[in-house]
């Protein structure tokens, strides 16, 4: 596997995070130290952008994508083919993020060529908050050699969609090791968020609840401001904060507006490292009530932070529950979500059991499982090309 020529073609990647691209990060640093020879394809959102930089030693190429729309898709996925197309002499296997356009594309140009196609499948919903449709998921996918999913909604979902069980490998996402060794504590954690950002600046007995990941319909958002109205009322100065971007950032905004929870909810943006971020908090919550990947929660319990959660099914893929350090809250009962938040937040786990939770996560998600994980699937590919 020395030297593997690995394509991993992501819409997003660095700066925008909070999402799937986070565990392609981590995915080609890995590969990256495993001496193998990763290049990250990528959408070029901002026409000030670099056309090319290296993340880590890792390169990354950006693919012209305008912001006009149909026509910004289109070019891009233009863009894409003719890349794949010049360079299939310089590849070994290419890795698609998510069940969209470009597995299509990769599966038209690349067809017939020896090279493996892997679909990391971000599924069962779209930036939208709409469900994808089974045959289109179907006919994406089954372009592909190998369907990795992170969860078990995920692995549900291409069954479902009626992709053969043979192709469908569950890998669930690793903890980066920066977070397994991270050692700020909350204090300091939060003078260096202020430094870097004046929005996060807060007291040092303020509570602060942080929710991660991507800002789009359909992840239960409202839901959760609507949830933490109250409770800004109740505790002054307390801070809810919204990491992350997305198609959804001016309606939250907007909603914060009517609701005049402009001072107590902050957006922030996205940040490629989370460690001073969970350090600095007191609860995290994912209000989404679909099965998602349980990647940000894992790292909450690096931390030693609690978690809030709607889906039942994500948080028992993690040691939260069995550690007594998670509450279950129904994802469309918003008094219930405000109800675990204030009993996770007046009454946290103790100390013994946020380590126990925190011994389990090392134990069992580790960075370098995910990478040899990946590793064992491309060599097999790769001999049966």
């Amino acid at each position: 596997m020395n030297r593997l020529r690995v394509v991993l073609v992501t819409p997003r990647f660095w700066p925008l995070f909070g999402g799937p691209e986070d565990a392609v990060a981590e995915l080609a640093l890995g590969l990256k130290r495993r001496g193998a020879a990763p290049l990250v394809l990528t959408a070029r959102w901002e026409g000030h952008w670099s056309p090319q930089l290296l993340y880590g030693l890792v390169p990354v190429i950006r693919l012209p994508h305008p912001r006009t729309p149909s026509w910004g898709t289109l070019r891009y996925l233009i863009a894409l083919a003719r890349w794949l197309r010049t360079h299939r002499g310089e590849i070994d296997l290419v890795y698609l993020v998510g069940a969209g356009h470009e597995a299509s594309v990769a599966g038209s140009v690349l067809r017939g060529h020896g090279i493996p196609i892997v679909v990391r499948a971000e599924i069962p919903e779209d930036p939208r908050g709409k469900r994808r449709s089974a045959w289109r998921l179907r006919r994406r996918c089954c372009a592909a050699d190998a369907a990795i999913v992170a969860d078990l909604g995920a692995t549900r979902a291409l069954a479902e969609a009626g992709l053969p069980q043979q192709i469908i490998h569950l890998i669930a996402d690793g903890v980066p090791d920066a977070m397994l060794e991270h050692t700020t504590d909350r204090t300091e954690a939060r003078a260096a968020l202020a430094e870097i950002n004046p929005m996060l600046t807060v007291p040092a007995e303020a509570r602060v609840v942080v929710c991660v990941g991507r800002l789009c319909q359909g992840r239960g958002l409202l839901r959760l401001i609507e949830a933490w109205q109250p409770l800004s009322h109740q505790w002054p100065g307390t801070r809810l904060w919204l990491v992350g971007d997305g198609p959804f950032r001016e309606p939250l905004y907007a909603r914060l507006g009517d609701l005049d929870l402009r001072l107590s909810v902050n957006m922030p943006g996205s940040f490629d490292d989370l460690g001073d971020v969970l350090a600095a908090a007191n609860l995290l919550v994912e209000p989404s009530g679909e099965s998602i990947s349980p990647r940000v929660m894992l790292q909450a319990a690096c931390l030693g932070l609690p978690v809030v959660g709607c889906n039942l099914e994500t948080l028992r893929q993690t040691p939260l529950l069995d550690a007594g350090t998670a509450r279950f809250a129904s994802p469309d009962d918003v008094p219930a979500l405000r109800r675990a938040m204030v009993e996770m937040l007046d009454n946290p786990p103790s100390a013994d059991m946020l380590a126990a939770a925190r011994q389990r996560v090392v134990r069992q998600y580790s960075s370098n499982r995910m990478i040899e994980e990946h590793l064992q699937l491309f060599d097999q590919l790769r001999r049966y090309s």
